[in-house]
Parts: C-alpha cells; sequence; structure tokens
C-alpha cells in the first residue's frame, strides 16, 4: 500500500449523543488548533425546526434554535470564519487514502 505515513481513523473524544426526538443530525465542520480543543458544529433535525450544536471536545458548549432551514447554516459559517481567523484549520482538509487497494 503507498502512502506517505500510517493511516488511521481519528475522531474526536465525545459524550455528546443527539437529543431525544431528532430525526437527523449532520457533523457540518470540525477545526482545530495545536495546543487548543477540537471544535465542531452538528446540525440536529426536528421536525419543529433545527439545532446547531458545538461541541468543544467532549461538550456541548453552545445550542442554538433556528425555524428556518438556511440559517444554521450560514450561522455556522460565520462561526468558522471567526475561529480561522483566530488559527484553527479544518481537520478535513488533511490529505487521505482516496483509493483503498486489496
Amino acid at each position: 500500500m503507498e502512502g506517505t505515513g500510517p493511516s488511521h481513523v481519528s475522531r474526536p473524544r465525545t459524550e455528546w449523543t443527539p437529543p431525544d426526538g431528532a430525526t437527523a443530525t449532520q457533523t457540518l465542520w470540525v477545526v482545530q488548533r495545536a495546543g487548543a480543543p477540537t471544535i465542531r458544529a452538528v446540525v440536529v433535525a426536528y421536525p419543529y425546526g433545527i439545532e446547531l450544536d458545538l461541541i468543544c471536545d467532549d461538550r456541548l458548549r453552545r445550542r442554538l434554535r433556528f425555524l428556518r432551514e438556511r440559517q444554521p447554516f450560514k450561522h455556522a459559517e460565520r462561526i468558522r470564519a471567526g475561529l480561522e481567523r483566530r488559527g484553527y484549520a479544518d481537520r478535513r482538509r488533511v490529505p487521505r487514502i482516496q483509493t483503498w487497494r486489496a
């Protein structure tokens, strides 16, 4: 197998679980900075609206509720832009394995 280094799956430690009644969840982004905790944004869908959960390592830091579908996505992008100005980088931009070979 070709590669630039060891391959492994890294996931943030978390005790956060979707609340009861949630119909769907989606992780929008995960950012990190050296010496600082990993931050991720998760959208949680309900029949009555959408919540944006901001999770810092293993703790829920903030939960924001929205009624319209696009609002949490726009708000998450504003938060992410602010974090990137402070030196955080998207964890998923690190080169990953593109092809699995047997």
